[in-house]
């Protein structure tokens, strides 16, 4: 097992954008430092994510296209859910 920076990069997207709705005051410290982690990435995002342990993991088992798409923001309306040990489409 490893700390994984694209759990902590996707979880700091996601506050950061609750951050810039105002909701920074109520978030731990934790919540705060990934947001404040992504803040300083995102100018060069595309290469902290393909530069990290779980890309390079992916590329080699044939998922390079999964690292292709890892890094866009803002580019579906779909929402993931997991069901029955698959995840569907929910919108």
């Amino acid at each position: 097992m490893r700390p994984a920076l694209e759990d902590q990069l996707g979880a700091g997207a996601i506050l950061s954008a609750l951050s810039a709705l105002g909701y920074r005051s109520v978030m731990s410290r934790e919540a705060s430092s990934a947001a404040d982690l992504f803040d300083a990435v995102r100018p060069c995002l595309d290469r902290v994510m393909r530069d990290c342990v779980g890309a390079r993991e992916l590329e080699v088992m044939g998922f390079g296209s999964d690292v292709e798409v890892a890094h866009l923001l803002d580019v579906s309306r779909v929402v993931p859910l997991a069901a029955e040990g698959a995840f569907l489409a929910a919108w």
